[in-house]
């Protein structure tokens, strides 16, 4: 289990930085990457679901694998509501939770990945 574990930390942490990366450059105007982000996106919350299952199956508290689940449903609906949420001079707020979501969505995957190795 710690080697699928420590394998889900990666592709979070290398996925992650690729979405950044993207939309950072989405961000500054260039949207030529937008389906490309999407699906990182969607890596990211099949890792964050997958770290979620395996923290119940490592027996963990059930909080933070909840949290898991919970963050996995809000990337991408937050993601695609982004496009029509506060628009105008103000939608750059919800670009920022965006943001925030993803970022925060890595850290959760690294937070259950370092309970279930260390419980292991």
């Amino acid at each position: 289990m710690k080697s699928i574990v420590s394998a889900l930390r990666w592709i979070a942490r290398l996925d992650g930085l690729a979405a950044l990366i993207l939309g950072v450059i989405l961000w500054t105007g260039n949207g030529s990457y937008l389906k490309l982000h999407i699906m990182l996106g969607f890596i990211l919350t099949l890792v964050l679901l997958l770290a979620g299952l395996m923290g119940f199956f490592a027996r963990l508290k059930p909080v933070l694998p909840l949290v898991a689940i919970l963050w996995a449903v809000s990337l991408p609906y937050i993601g695609f509501a982004q496009l029509k949420l506060m628009p105008g001079s103000s939608h750059i707020a919800i670009q920022v939770v965006h943001l925030l979501i993803g970022l925060c969505g890595i850290g959760v995957v690294e937070a259950l990945g370092a309970k279930i190795a260390r419980q292991a």
